[in-house]
C-alpha cells in the first residue's frame, strides 16, 4: 500500500511530499507558516481541514491522480494560484476556483474569483467561507443549491441573483456573518429561508423574500 502523510510540524516554508504519499487524512498537524506547497503525484487523497488554518499558503497544484478533496481542505489560506493537471477526471479550475468535474460543484473558492460560471451546478459548504476580497458575485440561474456557511465571513457587499430558480436551496449559515452586505432580493423559486442563513449581518437593511417562500426558519 502507499503512505500516508500524518504531520508536518518543520521549520521549511516549502513543505515538499515525497513521492509514495498517496493519502493525506483529516485534520492534519501542518505547521501554519508554509507558503510553498508541493503535492506528489501519487497523491490521491486529500482529507477535511488538510491544510486548514496555513494561511501564508499561496499557491497550489494538484497533480492528476487525485480524486478526493475533503470539506475545508484548504480554508482559511490565502491562495491566489490554483491549478489541476489537465489530465484529473475528478477536478477542474473554473475561473480561480476548484470545482467537481462530475457533480459540476464549486468546492473552493479563492481570493481572485469573481463570478460563477453557467458550468456551475451547485456551490459547496465553505467554499468562498471568510474571502475578505470577494466584494460581488452573481449567481446564475444554474446554480440550485448553496452550500451552509458558503459565503458566511466573506467581504460580500453585494449578492445577486437571478430572478427566478427552479427548487433553489440556500443552506443554513450560508451568507452567516456577511456584515458589510446591505441588501438582498431572494429569488422566485426559492421555498425556505433557513435557519441563520443571514443571521449576523450586521448592515443589511433590506431582504427582499419572494412570494414561494413558504417557511422561514429560525433566526433566518
Amino acid at each position: 500500500g502507499g503512505k500516508e502523510l500524518l504531520s508536518y510540524n518543520g521549520s521549511n516554508t516549502t513543505l515538499d511530499i515525497p513521492e509514495g504519499v498517496i493519502y493525506i487524512g483529516d485534520s492534519r498537524s501542518i505547521t501554519p507558516s508554509i507558503t510553498a506547497l508541493k503535492l506528489p503525484k501519487t497523491l490521491e487523497h486529500i482529507g477535511s481541514k488538510a491544510f486548514y488554518g496555513c494561511s501564508k499558503l499561496k499557491s497550489l497544484s494538484i497533480q492528476k491522480n487525485v480524486n478526493y478533496i475533503g470539506s475545508q481542505a484548504f480554508n482559511s489560506t490565502s491562495l491566489t494560484t490554483l491549478s489541476v493537471a489537465y489530465d484529473n477526471k475528478y477536478y477542474g479550475i473554473d475561473n480561480y476556483s476548484l470545482y467537481n468535474r462530475t457533480t459540476k460543484q464549486l468546492m473552493m473558492a479563492t481570493n481572485k474569483t469573481s463570478l460563477i460560471t453557467s458550468s456551475i451546478k451547485s456551490i459547496a459548504d465553505y467554499a468562498f467561507f471568510g474571502l475578505k476580497e470577494l466584494k460581488s458575485i452573481n449567481i446564475p440561474s444554474n446554480v440550485n443549491d448553496i452550500g451552509a456557511y458558503a459565503f458566511a465571513y466573506s467581504g460580500l457587499e453585494k449578492v445577486t441573483f437571478s430572478s427566478y430558480v427552479d427548487g433553489i436551496t440556500i443552506r443554513k449559515y450560508a451568507f452567516y456573518n456577511c456584515s458589510s452586505l446591505t441588501e438582498v432580493e431572494l429569488p422566485l423559486g426559492l421555498t425556505t429561508v433557513s435557519e441563520y442563513s443571514f443571521a449576523n449581518c450586521s448592515n443589511l437593511t433590506k431582504l427582499s423574500i419572494p412570494a414561494t417562500v413558504e417557511s422561514i426558519e429560525t433566526k433566518a
